[in-house]
């Protein structure tokens, strides 16, 4: 019964080792799925800034028109030339600054979805590192290493009669020197005859 224990011992050790390193590979998968939306929200966002930037330069558009048109009133209202000297000048200038105030707006809009390219394009490169960590566990094979060293082990301190197991070792093949070969050819510790 005690040689029994070892095997056990080495059993749970494989599923210990196995366990844990399906929980490491399903986080990493997790991981990696939360930064592909990340990247998908990132893409969004940047669709958005633009709508956005579009629908904020037509509303300052429409407000310069308003106040060139207003301007345009109380300039003729008062009497003055629209097409010439500083009445002209004025409408010009308004809607110069109309235009400037309006590629800012565009250019503003541009940047930030821009900037949310770059941030969906790294939670991408981060989830591909991820979906590759991933890949890079293999739960069945840590398993197999860690039973295969907890047999290993107890095998070497003799606890399943290795070559640590002393005096029943030598008492069972003839002697001390049982697998170093001597004029017979015993056994090694390995199955193979010296």
């Amino acid at each position: 019964m005690a040689v029994a224990i070892p095997y056990v011992i080495a059993a749970f050790a494989a599923y210990s080792s196995y366990s844990q390193a399906s929980a490491q590979k399903n986080q990493a998968n997790y991981n990696a799925a939360v930064e592909r939306n990340n990247a998908l929200i990132s893409s969004y966002q940047a669709t958005d800034a633009i709508e956005k930037g579009k629908l904020e330069r037509q509303n300052h558009e429409t407000k310069v028109r308003a106040m060139v048109g207003s301007q345009e009133a109380a300039l003729a209202g008062n009497g003055l030339s629209l097409s010439s000297g500083s009445a002209s000048n004025l409408l010009s200038d308004t809607e110069m600054f109309g235009l400037i105030d309006a590629n800012t707006i565009t250019q503003e809009s541009k940047r930030k979805s821009w900037a949310y390219d770059v941030e969906g394009s790294n939670y991408t490169a981060k989830a591909g590192g991820l979906e590759n960590q991933a890949d890079a566990i293999n739960p069945m094979m840590s398993g197999l290493i860690s039973g295969g060293m907890s047999l290993a082990s107890s095998w070497g301190s003799g606890a399943i009669g290795g070559a640590g197991s002393g005096a029943s070792a030598s008492a069972s093949t003839g002697g001390s020197d049982w697998w170093m070969g001597s004029s017979n050819y015993k056994a090694s510790p390995y199955g193979v005859k010296l």
